[in-house]
Parts: C-alpha cells; sequence; structure tokens
C-alpha cells in the first residue's frame, strides 16, 4: 500500500470519527419564564452522549441585567419584578457515568442523585422545529409537567432537572396551580459540536439532597417572617406566598 493512499485511508477515518462525535452533541434554546413573576430569560441546553448543561439567566446568554421593572402577568395583574443575571448563570449539570445532578438554580449549590421522574407516555403529537415530538407527564417535586420529547434525538435529557424520557425534552411546563416554570422551545443546532465542562462550586463545596432540603426550609421560613414583619408595620394582611409560588422545588 503507498503513502499516499495510507494518509488517504487515515484522513478518511478521522473525517469519519468526527462527523459521528459530531452527530452526537446539540444545543437547545429555550424561552425559561418563571411564571409567577413574569420574567422571561433566555436559556440552553448543551448535550453530549454522557453529560448535558442546562443554563440559564447567564450574562453570556443576554448581556448583563440588574434591574427592576413593571411587568404585567398572565392573569393580568402588575407586579414589580427583579430582572438579574449571572456570570455564570443558574445551572444544572448531569452526568450519566456518575449518575449525579450538581446545580445552582437558586444560589444554592447542590448535589444529588439523578431523581427518577415516573413519565407517563402519551400518544399525543405534535411538531416543534423539524422533529416531531410527544406528549409525556409526570409530577416531580411538588410540580405536575407536560413535557415534549423527540424520539429522533435519543438522548434522556431535557430543561433544569427533567430528564430520563427516551428523547430530548424540547419544551416542557408547569401544569399545576401554582405554574412557575415553563420551559418555551426557541431553536435547536443538532448536530453540533459542543464543550461541556463540570461546573465548580463557588462556595467551595456541594450540599447534599438533605442540606439542600433543609436551606431551602430556612429561606423559606426568612422570606415570610420578612414578608409578616412588613405587613404588620404598615397594619395590613400578609400575602404569604405558598412553597410552591416561591420556591421551584418542594419535598413536603
Amino acid at each position: 500500500m503507498s503513502l499516499k493512499l495510507k494518509t488517504g485511508i487515515i484522513a478518511f477515518a478521522l473525517c469519519c470519527a468526527n462527523n459521528v462525535l459530531l452527530s452526537q452533541s446539540g444545543v437547545v434554546k429555550y424561552d425559561f419564564f418563571d411564571m409567577q413573576s413574569g420574567v422571561a430569560y433566555r436559556a440552553e441546553l448543551l448535550f453530549q452522549v454522557d453529560k448535558a448543561l442546562f443554563v440559564t439567566m447567564s450574562d453570556s446568554l443576554q448581556g448583563h441585567l440588574d434591574e427592576r421593572k413593571t411587568v404585567q402577568k398572565e392573569d393580568g395583574s402588575m407586579a414589580v419584578v427583579s430582572l438579574k443575571t449571572y456570570p455564570e448563570g443558574r445551572f444544572v449539570f448531569e452526568s450519566l457515568q456518575s449518575e449525579r445532578i450538581k446545580s445552582n438554580f437558586g444560589g444554592i449549590y447542590m448535589s444529588e442523585k439523578t431523581p427518577r421522574i415516573d413519565w407517563r407516555i402519551t400518544d399525543r403529537k405534535k411538531t416543534l422545529g423539524p422533529y416531531d415530538v410527544i406528549k409525556a407527564v409526570a409530577k416531580f417535586r411538588g410540580r405536575a409537567f407536560e413535557a415534549w420529547f423527540a424520539p429522533e434525538i435519543p438522548f434522556p435529557y431535557g430543561p433544569w432537572k427533567l430528564q430520563g424520557l427516551p428523547g430530548l425534552i424540547l419544551e416542557a411546563y408547569d401544569t399545576g396551580k401554582y405554574e412557575k416554570l415553563r420551559f418555551r422551545f426557541s431553536g435547536i443546532e443538532y448536530p453540533k459540536a459542543v464543550k461541556i465542562a463540570p461546573p465548580k462550586s463557588k462556595t467551595g463545596r456541594w450540599l447534599s439532597l438533605s442540606a439542600y432540603q433543609k436551606a431551602l426550609e430556612n429561606l423559606y421560613r426568612k422570606n415570610t417572617a420578612y414578608t409578616r414583619s412588613i405587613a404588620e408595620r404598615f397594619g395590613g394582611e400578609a400575602d404569604v406566598p405558598t412553597k410552591l409560588e416561591y420556591q421551584y422545588e418542594v419535598f413536603d
């Protein structure tokens, strides 16, 4: 075999290997809505075969924000809300190899075993972008979710901590009484080469699931106590939000 032929074979093999790797990664773009506040942020889900990273409220996705403004909520009421982004954003990282999720989705760094979500796949279908998607429903962390996944993209990832379906989740909604989370599909680049680095905790540690639950409970008590104290100061009645209104995850 000539040197020229060998070189050609090697180049062809490298090209094929690169195409295979490329077909196993990509990025989904969402509009992430915190429905109670009426605030919308850009969001991305970067995925590879063995890991995925969901990021929102990030300076890199929409420029730095730190402001307050008046918005009209879906029920027609007006509210003053804060729009704030962060250098690293709010993120959820999932590793199939370690079977763990690491997240900072509310200023708390935590690590947990990837939770199992008992999805029920329905016969409802629709189209998102170029993909046919199927509806699945489940209850998770106090909320009822509707998710639309694409079997054609066989990765078990999705926005936030929603995962475990036989296809990538392109859209998902919180459909409960206190609707708070909405991830609306806005685009996809697949296949596309992406780099995913495991995130680091700025505090130097990751809370366990039990410690995270305690931290959420303490934050809720602190904020409800503050709300009541303000109401008492002005002689009014405190409008204390429920846990489902206040925080993303509820473990009660």
